[in-house]
């Protein structure tokens, strides 16, 4: 029950950044903190409209794709063990862009926050990403 509950949370999430992501390529157990994800096709606009929100560089990603990426989260330890995202094989092919588009900047309050240092930020920072293999691509216009 609590396996269909967290796959339902982590589908709705994906939806936006995996192209034609279907619950079938995640497979969860949520006692032993773990979840296997396969074959991802990710969905590089918005990768792209987090990661260069400023337009500065010229070059955006065209194709991400991972084989398998699997998590391993000792829910009953979070304090004392990290959160591992491990990841096999992930292929990244980035192009160069004709016109680096100007994105309107943000006008949301800058102000920082001065809220404390909770448990949900020393979780997040205890995180450690492993990666097996990257390939990259680079499409260059060229002259």
């Amino acid at each position: 029950k609590m396996e269909s509950i967290l796959l339902s949370l982590v589908s709705s999430y994906l939806k936006d950044y995996v192209n034609n992501f279907r619950k079938e390529q995640i497979s969860v157990n949520f006692l032993r903190g773990q979840g296997v994800i396969r074959d991802l096709d990710i969905n590089v606009d918005a990768i792209n409209d987090t990661i260069f929100q400023s337009g500065a560089p010229g070059l955006r990603f065209t194709r991400i794709i991972v084989n398998t990426l699997s998590i391993d989260a000792p829910i009953m330890s979070l304090k004392t063990k990290p959160i591992v995202v491990h990841i096999d094989e992930m292929f990244i092919e980035i192009g160069e862009v004709i016109e680096i588009l100007k994105t309107q900047k943000d006008n949301t309050n800058t102000k920082k926050s001065t809220s404390k240092y909770g448990f949900l930020d020393r979780v997040v920072d205890s995180m450690s990403f492993e990666v097996n293999k990257i390939f990259v691509a680079l499409r260059t216009l060229g002259k």
